[in-house]
């Protein structure tokens, strides 16, 4: 797959973390809410998802996860917080969602890989 951009929907600090990592590299876009990631995604998108942004709206995100089987979702957490079995069960299950803990500076490498 060839990624044209990198499209995310993370924290304010993960924000800034893929800033600096991507250094203008490439093209980079933030959505604001679920809304705005969701209706931006394009089938030539690298995204990412913070896990703790997932975690708010389990339910709209299996929808979306479920609506785009032929993308790849990569996560963006260092750290897997609390989250429940039913949860990790269904990250687990997806195969479109790449099941790692990045790191900004990882994430930026693999876009450049496909790119």
């Amino acid at each position: 797959m060839e990624y044209k951009r990198m499209l995310c929907w993370v924290r304010p600090h993960e924000k800034k973390e893929l800033k600096e990592a991507v250094n203008g590299q490439f093209p980079l876009e933030f959505a604001r809410n679920f809304d705005d990631f969701k209706n931006k995604i394009n089938k030539d998108d690298y995204l990412i998802m913070s896990m703790t942004k997932i975690s708010i709206g389990w339910n709209k995100m299996y929808r979306l996860i479920e609506n785009h089987n032929n993308l790849q979702f990569h996560l963006f957490d260092k750290k897997f917080g609390k989250y429940t079995v039913k949860e990790l069960l269904f990250l687990n299950m997806r195969k479109n969602i790449i099941n790692k803990k990045y790191y900004a500076d990882e994430l930026v490498d693999e876009f450049n890989v496909h790119s």
